[in-house]
């Protein structure tokens, strides 16, 4: 292993990570915060999916909607799970506890959404008259079996997310269930279970890049209780299913570079390749996994280089280059094939993205670069909901749509601006935190400048897509919802490292910062139920 001394203090030193010093960052995590076994996974998992499909399962025959009685039981189910966590830190029970109990609320939020969000209410893209939507891809995997014809309207997406939808109505189907009866709330299903999962791989990347126990909490606290996932539980359009598979890639392309196995290979493969099967933007996880392999690579050769035990990683060059081989084989076929197929058959461009009549009402190029781009106007971020047609600034319009999607409420404004206000302060500490654990040296390489490169590679995209774009409806924030993460993990690490500071002023702001991220969760929880 290389001298301490000899590594330098300059950025490259993330290339030649100490392994050792991993390996303690895990273990230490692991001591601190540990669950049973694969089989608690697997149960756990299994769980999941049952609960919410059954859920979604019993509105349909029993017509819930947006009955009153069940958000009130949705409002019971989180206060119980609080005081649940409550009791389990007033007791020193085993952190577990908190996790379930958290888990349990987020999961009631997510169902509790979608059940009274019936599956015409706030959707993209899905019931479209004009052109086929999503709608028309499930039908005709579900009726005919087969892709489509054509590349108009949304059938230009890879066809992952409308099969699994097709495939789950019609297992219902079998059963002797009409799924597309009872307001069709089985359409919901899939994206639902899938948003509920999401909070589980949330904590797990957290475990994996070390973190105590009480910020991997925070941040399947923050995960659980973001909008953004409440409203996706019920959108039927592709974008639940990419997001889970980009989170998935996250933890898997963590997990390899803790511990470079063919296994965790092959499951990052997968999980991007089904991303990109979904929503060809998936493959922009490329961008924070790419250098995480050369990380790994130049790690390798240099430590079984310099080091008295050649077997510090564990893996050699050789073995390095056929993990390499093993993920292109995996992930470039099943994220390419469709694209490939629309190509040579329909004549479809690579990376087509159908774009609005610049001549409709959602287009917002007549407004200048700066009024765009370069400014940050409180009036246009407090006082009033997103809206496609009239908002062009770029980034109130993103932080909003994140709360709120671009849709309006008849709720008071007080929550709705004290939610945006949370969430803008929020936003901010976990920016600043980022940038400050550059400096850490003895902070996973991840946190280091992973999460950064991911960041910028997505906002910068997202900018991009909005310059080539420039339309009200390309402003969403779930183009780029993978940033949920690095929010999550530095606004918890924010919390976690300045309480563990000697100075009363920085004890202070730790739990100002938690005070912040409680009312987070708690108005996120009320407004959603009170809608």
């Amino acid at each position: 292993m290389l001298p301490h001394n000899e590594m330098g203090n300059d950025f490259w030193h993330i290339l030649w990570y100490d392994g050792g010093a991993i390996e303690a960052l895990l273990t230490k995590a692991q001591k601190e915060f540990t669950m049973t076994s694969k089989k608690v996974d697997a149960f756990l998992y299994g769980s999941i999916a049952a609960v919410t499909v059954a859920a979604l399962g019993l509105s349909s025959f029993m017509s819930i909607g947006n009955g009153e009685r069940f958000k009130a039981l949705m409002l019971l189910t989180v206060f119980l799970a609080f005081l649940w966590s409550v009791t389990a830190v007033r007791l020193k029970w085993s952190g577990k506890h908190i996790f379930y109990a958290v888990l349990i609320a987020g999961m009631a939020m997510r169902v509790g959404y979608t059940i009274y969000t019936a599956v015409d209410m706030r959707q993209h893209d899905v019931w479209t008259t004009a052109e086929p939507g999503h709608w028309d891809y499930i039908a005709m995997l579900y009726e005919k079996g087969r892709l489509p014809d054509s590349f108009a309207g949304q059938y230009y997406h890879g066809p992952l997310s409308h099969a699994m939808i097709a495939l789950f109505i019609k297992l219902v189907s079998l059963t002797g269930i009409d799924p597309l009866a009872s307001g069709a709330s089985w359409l919901q299903a899939v994206p639902c279970v899938l948003s509920c999962f999401t909070i589980v791989i949330a904590w797990k990347i957290a475990r994996e890049l070390g973190l105590g126990e009480r910020a991997c909490l925070t941040v399947e606290l923050l995960v659980a209780f973001h909008p953004v996932f409440y409203m996706l539980s019920g959108s039927v359009n592709n974008d639940m299913v990419m997001i889970f598979f980009f989170f998935l890639g996250i933890l898997y392309t963590v997990r390899y570079f803790n511990r470079p196995a063919m296994k965790h290979i092959l499951m990052l493969a997968a999980a991007i390749g089904c991303a990109m099967m979904s929503k060809l933007s998936g493959g922009m996880i490329a961008f924070f996994t790419g250098p995480v392999f050369l990380m790994v690579l130049v790690n390798c050769i240099r430590q079984n280089r310099f080091a008295a035990d050649a077997t510090v990683m564990r893996v050699t060059v050789k073995q390095l280059t056929g993990q390499f081989a093993a993920f292109l084989a995996v992930c470039a076929p099943l994220g390419l094939w469709h694209s490939a197929r629309n190509l040579i058959v329909l004549g479809q461009p690579l990376g087509y993205v159908p774009a609005p009549p610049v001549d409709g009402d959602l287009y917002v190029g007549q407004y200048g670069f700066q009024a765009r781009f370069l400014s940050f106007p409180l009036s246009k971020y407090f006082g009033s909901w997103c809206n496609p047609r009239e908002d062009y600034n770029l980034w109130t319009y993103m932080l909003k749509s994140g709360i709120f999607g671009e849709w309006e409420f008849d709720v008071p404004v007080l929550p709705a601006d004290s939610l945006l206000l949370l969430f803008l302060l929020l936003t901010l500490v976990s920016a600043f935190w980022m940038l400050r654990y550059i400096q850490k040296r003895e902070a996973h390489p991840i946190l280091r400048c992973g999460f950064l490169i991911l960041t910028v590679t997505q906002l910068f995209s997202y900018l991009q897509f909005n310059i080539a774009y420039p339309f009200g409806c390309t402003m969403d924030f779930r183009y780029i919802v993978p940033l949920v993460m690095p929010f999550s993990v530095y606004a918890a690490l924010a919390a976690e490292d300045l309480s563990q500071e000697t100075a009363w002023w920085k004890k202070a702001a730790s739990s100002v910062l938690y005070s912040v991220i409680g009312g987070f969760c708690a108005l996120s929880v009320l407004f959603y139920v009170i809608l």
